[in-house]
């Protein structure tokens, strides 16, 4: 019985079903690039964010996100990306590379239909207020997340 070798792609795929970070860590680093989509980049970065290797998973979830917004497509998933990656580094009080982050999402969602990641945003604008204390400011953009 001959047995073959399953390519590092499919290896890190199985992986991440089985929640098997650092085996998906190791397999994605060792595909070959041109096998990697938008969505394996994605997979990765959480793979890293979630083995505790914040560094590495934001520079695949940038890349991720950059791959997505070559795929005209798929903007709505390259906004949702740099969204979260503006709210990881808003979480290291990186706050400049957040509003850049941020507004770059808002560009890609500006003639979108309404969705999901435009009320992320409106959540994202919202905690910078919010956390300074002004409701007065944090609440419209609140309600507009909502609706």
């Amino acid at each position: 019985m001959e047995v073959t070798e399953r390519a590092p792609i499919d290896v890190a795929r199985g992986a991440v079903e089985r929640r098997d970070w650092d085996g998906a860590i190791r397999a994605f680093a060792s595909a070959d690039p041109r096998d990697l989509t938008p969505a394996d980049l994605e997979a990765w970065g959480w793979a890293c964010r979630w083995s505790m290797r914040y560094d590495d998973g934001l520079d695949v979830l940038q890349r991720a996100a950059e791959a997505y917004a070559s795929d005209p497509e798929a903007t709505n998933d390259a906004a949702r990306v740099l969204l979260w990656l503006a709210y990881l580094h808003g979480q290291a009080t990186r706050m400049s590379v957040a509003f850049g982050l941020a507004q770059r999402a808002s560009e890609l969602l500006a003639d979108l239909e309404e969705g999901p990641p435009h009320a992320f945003l409106s959540v994202l604008l919202a905690l910078v207020p919010a956390m300074d204390g002004d409701d007065d400011a944090a609440l419209p953009l609140l309600d507009e997340a909502i609706d």
